[in-house]
């Protein structure tokens, strides 16, 4: 049986991740996933500081064993925060991280992957927050020496280029990656 597969979308984002993370949806259920939601609602940048911790901690108490997590931008960092909150994710897909490029791993997270863009600013400019964990992981992968990381560069390893925080999710592009994203599992 397949692990669940919990989505986990941004924080500027007021249609619960439709048209960004949940996008994946499909392509997860085609493979035999039970894929399910962790929705926030809506989150402004300046809750987001105050709400992550919080959100995480009880997105920790919801996972179930050996699971997936796959998180877009701010979703990424509450999986990461839920992790080390001891949530049992088997593996984790950061897409576009706002996370620091060489953010620590829980020790149960068995791979993480990151997809990332070089052209990806909204990262670039999510760095510059201070006392916060989100980085510029989004735009230049991990850059740490775990060995349970890989990095895709969907800006310039793809027949198609993905090179905008969210353009991944666009209807011309997820067709291309949303099966290349389920695929990594279990690598």
């Amino acid at each position: 049986m397949k692990p669940i597969v919990y989505l986990v979308h941004g924080f500027n984002v007021k249609d619960d991740g439709e048209k960004t993370i949940k996008a994946l949806t499909s392509y997860f259920e085609r493979d035999g996933y039970d894929v399910r939601c962790f929705d926030y609602r809506w989150v402004g940048l300046g809750r987001v500081r105050l709400c992550n911790k919080n959100l995480a901690y009880a997105f920790a108490h919801l996972a179930r064993p050996d699971s997936v997590a796959v998180g877009h931008s701010n979703g990424c960092a509450i999986i990461h925060h839920a992790a080390h909150f001891g949530a049992p994710f088997r593996e984790v897909i950061y897409i576009n991280p706002a996370l620091n490029r060489k953010a620590e791993l829980a020790p149960q997270v068995h791979q993480a992957h990151v997809w990332h863009s070089r052209s990806d600013h909204t990262v670039w400019t999510a760095s510059w927050m201070p006392w916060h964990t989100w980085g510029r992981m989004g735009a230049v992968g991990y850059k740490g020496d775990n060995k349970r990381y890989i990095n895709y560069n969907k800006e310039e390893d793809y027949e198609i280029s993905s090179s905008k925080h969210s353009d991944v999710f666009y209807p011309g592009k997820v067709g291309y990656f949303g099966p290349k994203i389920v695929e990594c599992i279990g690598e």
